[in-house]
């Protein structure tokens, strides 16, 4: 299934201060009519999943800063277009269990013009003098779409769902009791 350019997801922005110390990450987000086709194929695990993750806090995480010092201070040149030669898409391979064996991933094929993007990002972290957590990990495009019940054999499932990327999100993880909330402090416009 192509989900068209009109689609996109809607994010509750914050206008809240960003404390001194954020953890921050960048991640594209999924637009709804992709979420209501995950949802769907997702449902067929629902024998094996523990919880789901609520689908407004599904993202492909593209790089991952952890703890930034004064991060608002770099938001006018971080959130600064990114010029691309055509329009990147995502396209959602499969469903199956995650590289951490207690979630359920929908895998991202991995293109050359998403891995340029997470390269771009990272340089223009970089030449701000913002570090990168985890550089040197292995770069595995997901959507973490829900906790299983147990670590054990889960069947993969093919998944053909392809969308257009036109921003790129910029998040603030803060902690909420047992789980996590996401604050959207900005976006990167990827430009043809």
């Amino acid at each position: 299934m192509t989900i068209a350019p009109s689609a996109r997801a809607l994010h509750i922005r914050t206008t809240a201060a960003v404390p001194e110390m954020s953890r921050i990450f960048l991640a594209i987000p999924i637009p709804a009519a992709a979420s209501t086709v995950l949802t769907n194929a997702t449902e067929s695990y629902l024998s094996e999943v523990k919880d789901i993750m609520p689908n407004e806090k599904w993202h492909i995480t593209m790089t991952f800063l952890g703890e930034v010092k004064d991060f608002s201070q770099y938001l006018p040149e971080i959130t600064a277009s990114l010029p691309q030669e055509y329009v990147s898409v995502v396209s959602v391979t499969h469903i199956g269990r995650g590289k951490k064996s207690d979630q359920l991933w929908a895998y991202v094929y991995k293109t050359p013009a998403l891995e340029h993007i997470r390269v771009s990002i990272e340089e223009r972290l970089i030449s701000l003098g913002i570090s990168i957590t985890n550089q040197e990990q292995q770069f595995i495009p997901h959507i973490n779409l829900a906790h299983l019940k147990k670590a054990g054999k889960v069947t993969d499932t093919p998944c053909s769902l392809t969308f257009p990327v036109h921003e790129i999100g910029i998040y603030q993880s803060i902690p909420d009791g047992q789980t996590v909330q996401y604050n959207r402090l900005g976006d990167i416009a990827l430009t043809p």
